[in-house]
């Protein structure tokens, strides 16, 4: 089964995604992980449109030396 994630599966390694493999190999998760880099607003906790911390996003953008580091296994 796996040649039918054959190119989605190589599209995803180009462009540095996690590839989660499901059950009996009959399923794919996708995962970009610089979605590693995003947190919740410490200031406002995500809910404030206000918030000078995350401009009202409720994200802040973490340090991306540090998230690569606890990304590597």
């Amino acid at each position: 089964m796996a040649w039918l994630f054959r190119e989605d599966d190589a599209a995803a390694a180009r462009h540095g995604w996690q590839i989660k493999v499901g059950p009996g190999g009959r399923s794919r998760v996708y995962r970009d992980p610089r979605f590693d880099r995003f947190a919740r607003c410490a200031v406002c906790g995500g809910t404030d449109t206000e918030c000078s911390q995350c401009r009202g996003t409720g994200r802040v953008v973490l340090d991306q030396r540090s998230s690569r580091e606890t990304s590597q296994p």
